[in-house]
Formats: structure tokens, C-alpha cells, sequence
């Protein structure tokens, strides 16, 4: 997210694309409340979809703005279970402000409406290796976290076979228990091998 807004800073026409979009779905949002976008075949569902998307870009600090966002996200989800790009929107918020365990639990919902929909797996497996990674840096136990990323990320190449960043996320997921098995005493060359062959793959 830091990184995002400093693209946006430097990037006029970046900024002025996203303001453009926000005012667009602010319109949209606008029809809807007032109950003409049904006729464009636009249902609540979708419109609750646009509020949490105009919530979570609002240039408001990430954190400021999630509650809210993530109640017009579960207010969707509720009027259309199957609205996949709601649980991907609800997920991205959640990383943003660095709610990982939220992020995890919206692409978990997400993936159990519909088993072939990637990015539920990509940010879910980012996530766990996230925490897995902050685990390690704070000397704690992060095989597990570990272990579900190289699970997300196995399913999604098995979904989707030259998604180079599922390969990479494997890889790095595999090297981390690599790292985790040979600390402990154990026996990483098998991982560490599984782990070459997947950045291969990726490249």
C-alpha cells in the first residue's frame, strides 16, 4: 500500500485514473441508492460491491476506512454469495492495512463459492506467507503459515499452470521451510530442491 501511494504521488496520470474511477463508481453508487441502476441490470448486491470499493479508495489512511468498507463488502456478499469480485475487493482492503487473518478469512469464503476463481488463492497464499515470514523475524515457529502459502499456492498452479507468481510464491514458501527444517536439525534438501525446481518453473 505504501508503495501504491507513491506511485500514485509521482504518477499523474496514475492519479487522475483513479480519480476518474472513484468518481465513476461514486455515480454508480449514486444511481443505485436513488434505484435506477437496476434497470441497467445492476443489482443491490453490486452496488454495495461499488460503495466498499469508493470506502476503501477513498485517500483515507487504510485503517481509517476498512470497518466501513468491509461492511458494504459483507453486505454484498450477503445479497450475492457467488459476487466473487466482493471477497477479492473485501481481501485487498484487508491487506492494505495489514489485516492479514481478515484478508485470509475473505479469500477462504471466497474460495468455498467458487473453487476456480485464482486470486482468491494468490492473495490467500501471499498472506500466510506473510505471516509466516514475520513469524521467523520474531524467532517464532512459522512452518505452519508456511506450509498453508505452498498448499494455496500448489492449488493455484494446479489451476492454472503458468501463473508465474503462484510458482514463485511456492518456491518461496518451500525455501522458508527449508530454512525452518535444517534450523531445527532436520533435513531440508528435499525442500530446498522443490524449491529451486518451482523458481525455475517460474521463470
Amino acid at each position: 500500500e505504501p508503495m501504491r501511494a507513491e506511485l500514485e504521488a509521482g504518477d499523474p496520470l496514475l492519479r487522475a485514473s483513479k480519480e476518474r474511477l472513484v468518481a465513476l463508481l461514486r455515480a454508480l453508487d449514486e444511481e443505485g441508492r436513488a434505484g435506477r441502476a437496476t434497470a441497467a441490470g445492476v443489482g443491490p448486491a453490486q452496488i454495495e460491491a461499488v460503495g466498499g470499493l469508493i470506502e476503501a479508495h477513498s485517500g483515507r489512511d487504510a485503517w481509517e476506512v476498512y470497518d466501513g468498507a468491509r461492511a458494504r463488502f459483507a453486505a454484498a456478499i450477503e445479497g450475492d454469495p457467488s459476487l466473487e469480485e466482493a471477497y477479492q475487493a473485501w481481501a485487498e482492503a484487508a491487506v492494505a492495512c495489514a489485516n492479514l487473518e481478515d484478508a485470509i478469512a475473505a479469500c477462504t469464503r471466497g474460495h468455498e463459492a467458487d473453487r476456480g476463481y485464482v486470486p482468491f488463492l494468490l492473495v490467500r497464499g501471499r498472506s500466510h506467507l506473510t505471516i509466516g515470514l514475520e513469524r521467523f523475524v520474531r524467532g517464532e515457529d512459522s512452518r505452519a503459515p508456511m506450509e498453508a502459502a505452498a498448499a494455496d499456492f500448489g492449488a493455484l498452479v494446479a489451476l492454472a499452470p503458468n501463473h508465474a507468481a503462484g510458482w514463485a510464491g511456492r518456491g518461496c514458501a518451500r525455501m522458508n521451510l527449508g530454512v525452518a527444517a535444517f534450523l531445527r536439525g532436520g533435513d531440508a534438501a528435499e525442500l530446498y530442491r522443490g524449491a529451486v525446481a518451482d523458481l525455475d518453473r517460474a521463470l
